[in-house]
């Protein structure tokens, strides 16, 4: 059976496009700082937590500009092939960047669908949901780096300071994704249509 007689969304070329060009931004701003990273998150995992959020803002403009679930984890996934030839972590890079978007993209799903109120794809008058989301992403990712911690940096201390830098750095994150989207939106660029195939 087609995906058009199945009646299952597909994303238009339009939508795939957008998300490309976010995830090239996305990689012009990751680039210069991963040379540093790697020293910085040796030294001070907190601070890196903070300068990692860099990493997320096209991921959630991506989201928040086009209204389409799905669309942050696609521009994470293409965001990190690309940013991994420049990135001495290659491949965790991936997996952060597509968990990102994966996260960012389930939470606000559960939270429109909970929600009596209708989906606002700009989401200019509802930040509570994208900041909900870009925590969520926050601590996945706290999650998910506790592996590659020195035993240094396993102090309750420097777990606390560093969740609280991943915090600061997602939500740092989606509020200049917030203001990105509304530039675009002023300058007079409208969002993609999502068509069914």
């Amino acid at each position: 059976m087609s995906s058009a007689r199945s009646g299952r969304p597909w994303f238009s070329t339009p939508v795939l496009m957008t998300c490309a060009a976010f995830a090239a931004a996305g990689v012009v701003a990751y680039v210069p700082l991963s040379a540093p990273g790697g020293a910085i998150a040796a030294l001070a995992p907190p601070l890196y937590a903070i300068v990692a959020g860099v990493q997320s803002v096209m991921v959630f403009t991506a989201r928040r500009f086009t209204g389409i679930t799905g669309t942050a984890t696609i521009t994470g996934l293409i965001g990190a092939l690309i940013a991994a030839v420049f990135s001495p972590v290659g491949p965790i890079l991936v997996l952060l960047w597509t968990l990102t978007g994966a996260i960012f993209d389930l939470t606000l799903l559960l939270w429109e669908r909970r929600s009596p109120e209708p989906a606002r794809p700009l989401g200019l008058h509802d930040e509570a949901r994208f900041l909900v989301a870009a925590a969520a992403a926050a601590a996945a990712l706290f999650a998910v780096s506790l592996p590659v911690f020195s035993p240094h940096h396993l102090s309750p201390a420097w777990l606390g300071l560093t969740l609280a830098g991943r915090l600061i750095g997602e939500l740092g994150a989606v509020v200049v994704a917030g203001l990105v989207v509304r530039a675009l939106v002023r300058v007079g660029i409208r969002r993609p249509v999502h068509t069914r195939r």
